[in-house]
């Protein structure tokens, strides 16, 4: 079960603002077992049959939300320009089926500037601006007792340049 929205809104002729909301109760169903955990599981730290019922689903989020702001305006040659920021938030996400560890909730700032013509545009962009480090997923190896997470690759930016033929 869930809910979701998402809108816009033009405050004038060159600002607009956007936004999304999700949110879930992304959980297993009673009476699911998750065979990774059969055999290893010893009925005191975890269940031996593997059941996972009424536990969140690995690697889902329960709350999530952007909003967004972005400005236009027409230059005197001809050129549009144009700047955008967008604030992101993710809830924490389970890493495995039994909810034993979880990457935190985190908060991401991106923006871009750019012109463009007719048929070209130029925009510079950076994503994850405050530089947060976080995972971005992981995986739990049971046989090994140990996770395996990947971490972001931290603040990126760079430019993109279009033609339309």
């Amino acid at each position: 079960t869930g809910f979701e929205v998402v809108g816009q809104y033009d405050f004038t002729d060159q600002w607009s603002f956007d936004f999304a909301f999700a949110t879930s109760n992304p959980e297993f169903e009673n009476g699911t077992k998750w065979g990774q955990f059969v055999g290893i599981c010893d009925d005191v730290f975890c269940p031996a049959d593997g059941e996972v019922g009424g536990r969140t689903l690995p690697r889902q989020t329960k709350t999530q939300w952007a909003l967004g702001a972005q400005y236009e305006t027409s230059l005197s040659n001809g050129l549009d320009f144009f700047a955008r920021s967008d604030l992101t938030y993710q809830s924490k996400r389970y890493v495995d089926a039994m909810n034993f560890a979880y990457a935190p909730e985190r908060y991401l700032l991106s923006g871009s500037v750019g012109i463009q013509g007719d048929r070209w545009s130029v925009t510079a962009w950076g994503e994850n601006l405050a530089d947060e480090k976080y995972v971005t997923s992981s995986l739990f190896i049971v046989q090994f007792n140990r996770y395996g997470p990947a971490v972001n690759d931290g603040r990126t930016y760079g430019v993109t340049a279009a033609f339309d033929f």
